[in-house]
């Protein structure tokens, strides 16, 4: 007669396995299921406690929770962030983070650069989609890009203080970007030639796509002119271009899926 093993007479390990996996499958989908998983007991809490941490939302409404338990952000790696607008509550959120380290694993940013700026304190973030605002000009601030692969939403205005700032530092702080998306709504094309010249002679730098809105088309056309020969006289095949209605950053009801890949290929470019 052959005797079933149960649950309980599994080895840890396994166990261990089988519970994570369940946890990561109801993560997504049904956040209800995988809180009352991690009531079951204080082990499967320990478990699946920083699943249900790993994507987090961070609104106004929120803050007060997450300033009351900080020690439960320590895993978080993307973080989706509304708008803070009172000063008080982005330096609440500073100091926070500066005394427990929460969000100090935060890889994946989407939100506000105010908000950003708040936390650059503890993390280095890797994918940064930005959906409004600056950040200041600390020495703080560059060192925390200095592993950032992705960039998108900003303005061009954000890397010309960037590297008005930094100076000959600059490429250094930025050597890992591979992939900008900006909003380049400017029609000054002077100023803009001047900020992909820098851009370009960064090591790493894979593509830069500008977006414009499709209501500009008459200015469009004359800056796609002057980018054109821009990118024919230096046979740069970097560059791209995608007209859009709507912001650059909000083509999806899932902000988390846009620090998937293929959000960050659209666009024509300029010159094969």
């Amino acid at each position: 007669m052959t005797v079933r093993a149960s649950f309980v007479d599994l080895p840890v390990e396994l166990c261990e396995r089988i519970i994570l996996l369940a946890a990561r499958l109801y993560a997504l989908d049904d956040r209800a299921t995988l809180a009352n998983l991690s009531r079951t007991s204080r082990a499967i809490h320990a478990l699946v406690q920083p699943i249900q941490v790993e994507t987090v939302s961070l609104k106004s409404p929120s803050l007060a929770h997450i300033c009351a338990a900080p020690h439960l952000f320590l895993s978080t790696r993307c973080l989706l962030a509304g708008e803070l607008p009172a000063d008080e509550d982005r330096a609440r959120l500073q100091s926070v983070v500066k005394s427990s380290n929460a969000f100090s694993n935060v890889e994946l940013f989407h939100g506000p650069l105010l908000v950003l700026d708040a936390i650059l304190c503890v993390c280095r973030p890797v994918r940064v989609i930005a959906t409004s605002g600056r950040l200041t000009d600390s020495p703080q601030m560059a060192a925390s890009f200095s592993g950032l692969t992705h960039l998108r939403g900003v303005r061009p205005a954000f890397f010309l203080q960037f590297f008005r700032t930094n100076g000959d530092e600059s490429c250094r702080l930025l050597s890992q970007l591979s992939h900008v998306i900006i909003d380049s709504r400017i029609h000054f094309t002077d100023t803009l030639i001047a900020l992909l010249s820098r851009l370009l002679e960064l090591p790493k730098l894979e593509r830069i796509c500008l977006w414009s809105p499709a209501r500009d088309s008459d200015i469009l056309y004359l800056v796609f002119e002057v980018l054109l020969e821009f990118a024919r006289a230096r046979h740069e095949t970097r560059l791209w271009l995608h007209q859009a209605i709507g912001h650059p950053v909000s083509t999806s009801s899932d902000p988390s899926s846009l620090f998937d890949d293929e959000h960050w290929l659209f666009g024509e470019r300029f010159i094969s």
